[in-house]
């Protein structure tokens, strides 16, 4: 099947084929954005005089245009682009939809943002997730690409106000007709936008991700992950090293997902506490627990041991989906953001 050309502006009117796309009310200004199944242009809605972006999907999306909008469209909420209309042009469906102008995900780390910044962006998008999956909707393609944040959001993403995101453009993926195959390709998405976001700060490392698990378990173990930044890097009390300490232990070991030594260096370089503190707890908690030896300042064997059959078998749990979760009932709820953090 050959794909239309790209669209054409003509005196706010357009044009495939050469031929004339009358989309009634609107004027179109420019060309925003294309992907695999369509293109989004800047329009202005005559009648209700604002402006707004118009999706046209190209041929090999026709099929499917229907049940992409209906998945988004069922959405009101500050994080997702809401959706205000579809119909056809003829034969050519579109969408009329919020306007957000802005950079994508994708743009923005390019600039190389903070570790704060990133944190209060994995916020949001995994609060945007939590909305869809919690009704058992897929998203199907949430990729930094379809993450538009405003321009004042990318400044004001270091301090927290102020910030627009919002989540769009849900997939129509090649594995529409496979729900086994969409899912799996949400759940590597969602993993694959975490990587890019927080490999420098030991996602892959320090944290390692199973493959194969549920979309929404990729969600809440990453969340984790996030949360155990917030507290080594941005939720720091020098004078509370004990406290710190203790907060980290029990973290790591409800999540056994971490490498042990990875993580007991990257607490002691940001200072939050020292490795000996938290080598004592952990020995602590994994060697028979109930005695702290105070002299115990580094990782014994036996908690090595103890916490690596401890991830083998919540691996096995997370693959086969019999986990409790993490608090995965309440998907994109983890603690940090419930308390308001971001």
């Amino acid at each position: 099947m050959t794909l239309r050309p790209i669209s054409q502006i003509q005196n706010g009117r357009m044009f495939i084929d050469g031929a004339e796309i009358p989309i009634d009310g609107f004027v179109l200004v420019k060309k925003i954005g294309s992907g695999a199944n369509g293109t989004v242009f800047r329009a202005t809605d005559t009648l209700l005089r604002r402006d707004v972006a118009i999706k046209v999907w190209k041929l090999n999306g026709l099929e499917r245009s229907r049940d992409e909008i209906s998945k988004i469209a069922q959405f009101q909420h500050p994080l997702i682009v809401s959706t205000y209309r579809f119909d056809y042009a003829g034969d050519v469906p579109y969408a009329v939809m919020e306007l957000v102008e802005g950079v994508t995900g994708k743009e923005w780390l390019k600039k190389v943002p903070d570790l704060r910044a990133r944190m209060r962006f994995w916020g949001r998008y995994s609060e945007a997730l939590g909305i869809l999956h919690r009704t058992g909707t897929v998203h199907g393609d949430p990729h930094l690409g379809n993450v538009i944040l405003s321009e004042p959001g990318c400044q004001s993403m270091q301090t927290g106000t102020g910030i627009v995101f919002k989540l769009a453009d849900t997939g129509t993926s090649v594995f529409w007709d496979s729900h086994d195959a969409f899912e799996t390709r949400e759940e590597n998405l969602i993993a694959e936008t975490a990587l890019k976001l927080f490999k420098p700060y030991g996602l892959g490392k320090v944290f390692k991700m199973p493959t194969n698990i549920s979309y929404e378990l990729a969600v809440t173990l990453i969340d984790r992950f996030v949360e155990y930044l917030w507290r080594v890097y941005d939720f720091v009390d020098f004078d509370r090293r004990s406290q710190n300490a203790d907060f980290i232990a029990e973290h790591i070991i409800a999540t056994p997902l971490f490498d042990l030594e990875a993580a007991v260096k990257q607490v002691s370089e940001s200072g939050v506490t020292d490795a000996g503190r938290l080598c004592r707890r952990l020995n602590a908690s994994l060697s028979n627990g109930g005695v702290l030896d105070l002299n115990q300042d580094k990782l014994c064997s036996g908690a090595l041991i103890e916490f690596e059959a401890q991830k083998t078998a919540l691996v096995t749990s997370l693959k086969k989906r019999t986990h409790p979760g993490f608090g995965v009932e309440r998907p994109g709820r983890s603690s940090f953001r419930v308390d308001g953090w971001y």
